[in-house]
């Protein structure tokens, strides 16, 4: 019987979740060489991340680059510009839904408001992603779990079921 090399095997043959060897731990390791983010595969399931707009993913993924950009120690007080989540790809006239979308989802957080730069007035949006630990140490909030149980077939934005 052929074995993966990857995972050790108990006295069936069948795979356990431990890996054979350091190796293979290091290279299903996040990478040494570059800042990252983790998502985990609940989140990647769940409905209200797969109902989840274009524009809305966009935007997350932008929060999630400033999240990394700060080496995950601003998360609450993250700020990305109308203009910044525009050079991503996403339109400037749905930025705001795409926010609302993600809070009414669970997965983002705004925690200060902001409003329309101009001359030297300049009250930036802060935002907070909900599944990983704020910048003062706080756990993690998983909002968009609630959300799963609140809205389980449908989100607020009107998607249903297939």
């Amino acid at each position: 019987m052929a074995r993966h090399k990857g995972s050790r095997h108990d006295v069936k043959g069948r795979s356990t979740a431990a890996l054979a060897d350091a190796r293979f731990r290091e290279m299903l390791g996040p990478p040494k060489d570059q800042p990252w983010a983790w998502t985990s595969q609940e989140m990647l399931e769940s409905r209200a991340y797969t109902r989840l707009s274009r524009a809305a993913m966009l935007c997350l993924n932008r929060l999630k680059l400033e999240h990394i950009a700060h080496g995950g120690r601003q998360n609450g007080a993250l700020i990305v510009t109308y203009e910044q989540f525009i050079e991503y790809g996403v339109a400037r006239n749905g930025i705001a839904s795409a926010i609302r979308e993600l809070e009414e989802a669970g997965f983002v957080q705004v925690m200060v408001r902001g409003g329309r730069s101009f001359g030297t007035h300049n009250v930036p949006s802060q935002y907070r992603l909900t599944w990983l630990p704020d910048f003062n140490g706080n756990a993690p909030t998983h909002d968009w779990r609630r959300q799963q149980k609140e809205f389980p077939d449908t989100l607020k934005r009107g998607h249903a079921t297939p």
